[in-house]
């Protein structure tokens, strides 16, 4: 007679799925060696856990929750799983309810990782160094946007009375704001790398954004280079954020232009992007088994890579150019981030040395029926009389912002905190017509003190102030705001707003 509880044991630890077992409410109870492996937690440690503790997203947790309780169970459930070093696994999870011998309920549970979910040894050293530039970025952005908000600010209140100054010292200062603005390009770079994958994900035609893109690089560099278009309006759209894929475009056209001045720009040199719909055996190829794309190619007949350098292309600061100037390594690692975590797409590279290099994309197909609409509007200009109310932290920022919208003709009240910013509000209720609040404070972040405004008045007009990302910031309350200003901002484009929004 066969040993079920043996029968059973051993197809616990032979099967090649990661299976696991917990009680009725989701603690650990047992875990076979293929569950150890994929999410690096020791069984010890696991015990201690709940298997909710590994989702990404507590929707999806939820959602499976639900689905037990009203059938006992769910199959192969599309979530994605953190790690202990806290890589992203896209699984498919089935779990079934059970009762023991002795009458407790309990739950197992299957993990599946597709074929195209797992990686190479090469790509998980990837993710794992874009996991913790992701961390590093979010940390830095803040501060660093702070002080070139501070310098960059200064540098323009200065050169209001440019007219008056010494020519040179106008042209020092001048090449200084140059400065300011490079930092600032290299900050919106790490903020790209350190945002969450957009909830604003539209059907955009890819040709508008390739052509506009290229109509760009036109005027900005060698005619000698030919920029070549090579899709059809109107036929290929694809899922994403519009200005995210704008810069994944820029950046590989930044790169492959480089790689055509390394070489001498001659007659005959190109970059070209192209687009098609991924056919089955280009999808099988690299393990995508999932899902509709299309296949985008961006190439140039540039000075190649070497196999050793393509394999190391999307890592962050890895460059074969000077790495001293500003921002080099990081171009590349932005596409890969944009593509892959942002997009839900994949990305690929070949090269030759001497011939060139092509970029395989993929990105998920859109619809031309849901196609995000550009809506212009023309906003008249009227003299500046608006009382405002600044609430930051950061001395610096708030002194040149003062100065700036005084000079614009505003009046300001100030406020080095949320508590201070309640109860300026409070005194100056009716006279105050619009408030500019930063989100990262001491004693009362903004969240909470946006929270307090409209408690005190629902109808509040606020600008957010923010060097994080405007798509990560505008949610729950914060989705009230009337204006978002992305650190460090030009002060002309505050006033900009300001009018914008009396003006409607």
């Amino acid at each position: 007679m066969v040993d079920l509880t043996s029968l059973f044991s051993n197809l616990f630890k032979l099967t090649s799925d990661a299976v696991f077992i917990t009680n009725s409410e989701g603690k650990f109870r047992s875990a076979n060696d293929k569950l150890i492996e994929l999410i690096k937690f020791s069984e010890h440690e696991l015990n201690k856990l709940n298997y909710e503790d590994l989702f990404i997203d507590k929707l999806d947790h939820n959602s499976i929750k639900d689905s037990i309780k009203l059938s006992g169970s769910v199959s192969k459930f599309q979530t994605d799983f953190k790690t202990k070093d806290n890589i992203t696994i896209q699984i498919l999870l089935s779990i079934e309810k059970f009762e023991d011998e002795n009458g407790e309920n309990g739950l197992i549970g299957i993990i599946e990782v597709p074929k195209q979910m797992t990686f190479t040894r090469e790509e998980i050293d990837l993710k794992q160094r874009m996991a913790f530039l992701n961390l590093f970025a979010k940390g830095i952005t803040v501060d660093f946007n702070n002080l070139l908000m501070g310098i960059g600010g200064n540098l323009s209140m200065t050169l209001l009375d440019a007219e008056t100054m010494d020519p040179k010292h106008v042209k020092y200062l001048k090449e200084s704001q140059k400065v300011v603005y490079q930092a600032s390009n290299l900050v919106k770079q790490f903020q790209t790398l350190s945002a969450e994958s957009t909830d604003k994900v539209m059907s955009i035609d890819f040709y508008k954004i390739a052509n506009s893109s290229f109509s760009l690089l036109e005027r900005a560099t060698s005619r000698l280079i030919e920029k070549r278009v090579n899709i059809e309006e109107g036929k290929y759209y694809v899922l994403g954020d519009r200005i995210k894929l704008n810069q994944m475009i820029l950046n590989l056209a930044t790169n492959s232009i480089t790689s055509i001045e390394q070489k001498g720009p001659q007659k005959g040199d190109f970059i070209a992007i192209n687009a098609s719909l991924a056919s089955k055996d280009e999808l099988k190829s690299r393990n995508i088994e999932k899902g509709e794309f299309v296949h985008i190619i961006f190439e140039d007949n540039g000075i190649g890579m070497s196999d050793e350098v393509i394999k190391k292309i999307f890592y962050p600061f890895f460059t074969t150019k000077d790495n001293t100037k500003l921002g080099k390594g990081l171009s590349l690692s932005v596409v890969y981030d944009i593509v892959t975590r942002q997009t839900s797409g994949f990305i690929d590279a070949e090269s030759e040395i001497g011939k060139g290099t092509k970029f395989h994309i993929f990105l998920p197909l859109g619809s031309s029926e849901i196609e995000e609409e550009e809506i212009e509007t023309y906003i008249p200009s009227l003299p500046a009389t608006e009382t405002v109310l600044i609430v930051d932290d950061e001395p610096s920022v708030l002194n040149v912002l003062k100065e700036s919208l005084q000079e614009m003709g505003h009046k300001v009240i100030t406020a080095r905190d949320g508590e201070e910013g309640i109860k300026r509000y409070k005194k100056f209720k009716d006279n105050i017509d619009v408030i500019i609040l930063d989100l990262n404070m001491p004693k009362m972040g903004g969240t909470e003190t946006f929270e307090k405004l409209l408690e005190i008045n629902p109808e509040v007009k606020v600008i957010i102030s923010s060097g994080y990302d405007e798509i990560e910031v505008r949610k729950g309350v914060l989705s009230n705001a009337k204006g978002f200003l992305n650190k460090p901002y030009e002060i002309s484009k505050m006033g900009s707003i300001i009018r914008e929004l009396f003006n409607q």
